[in-house]
């Protein structure tokens, strides 16, 4: 079956559609341009192209779908918005081709390599499908040993840099320093897992949840 192609008489007209009272609906210029004169309901996902800078996002839009691949570009202006997780989630932002800042969250579900999983890989990790050079930021942990740790992370290693309350800890139950995914009795910590592709783990025998907040750069 042949294209049908509807296209002006000379190169400066344009092609409209209009209401049967005469008023423009849907107007294509001859630079291409498509211009409304009401407003557009998609019934699909809008699946590629770019948001423009004069976009402004309705706060009353409640939900829909913009798929992976559209850009949008800077200046647009966006409302106040919840970054809803759930456990086992992670929200990356990229900048440029290596830097990152992750918000993430995941239930304690023990020590060793029963530890808390959390997506994020070593610089050494074969098929980690997000791996990381070096990071540095803060993890929460909740339940009976609640404390706030800082660490930094360095192509393979995990350091618990410093802690609020004591709980979280380095090689050693008192002390900073090296993560472990053998906490002492009632503490916690956090280590690339050498046997599960040197994925970033969170090891805790006591419940709880951990929130973390990273900022660093790939591998």
């Amino acid at each position: 079956m042949t294209d049908i192609i509807i296209k002006p008489s000379n190169s400066d007209g344009s092609v409209k559609l209009q209401t049967e009272g005469g008023t423009n609906g849907l107007t294509m210029a001859n630079t291409g341009v498509l211009t409304t004169s009401g407003n557009v309901a998609v019934t699909g996902t809008v699946t590629g192209g770019t948001l423009g800078t004069g976009v402004t996002n309705n706060a009353g839009v409640a939900s829909g779908t913009i798929a992976s691949g559209v850009t949008i570009a800077s200046g647009i202006n966006m409302p106040d918005f919840d970054l809803n997780l759930s456990s086992g989630q992670n929200r990356i932002i990229t900048f440029g081709s290596k830097g990152f800042q992750v918000w993430g969250m995941v239930d304690a579900t023990g020590i060793g390599n029963s530890s808390a999983r959390t997506g994020l890989y070593g610089a050494n990790s074969i098929n980690g499908s997000f791996k990381i050079h070096e990071m540095s930021g803060t993890i929460i942990k909740t339940g009976t040993r609640n404390d706030v740790a800082d660490i930094l992370f360095t192509v393979n290693t995990l350091n618990i840099h410093m802690r609020q309350n004591g709980y979280a800890q380095g090689p050693s139950v008192n002390a900073t320093g090296t993560g472990t995914l053998s906490p002492s009795t009632n503490r916690w910590s956090g280590a690339v897992n050498t046997n599960e592709d040197h994925e970033i783990q969170l090891a805790s025998a006591d419940g709880g949840t951990f929130y973390y907040c990273f900022f660093g750069t790939k591998a």
